[in-house]
């Protein structure tokens, strides 16, 4: 079974790189950008 669909695919908004949940994706934010990430509750 293929799971490519683009429509289900997660990009980081930092570098790009695409991850097909977005708990992946937010677990490479957290280790590889963590200092790039504005703290909650300001914007």
């Amino acid at each position: 079974m293929s799971t490519s669909t683009s429509s289900s695919r997660y990009t980081c908004e930092i570098c790009g790189i695409t991850f097909n949940t977005i708990n992946e994706k937010e677990e490479h934010v957290k280790l590889e950008h963590e200092e790039h990430h504005p703290p909650t509750g300001v914007g």
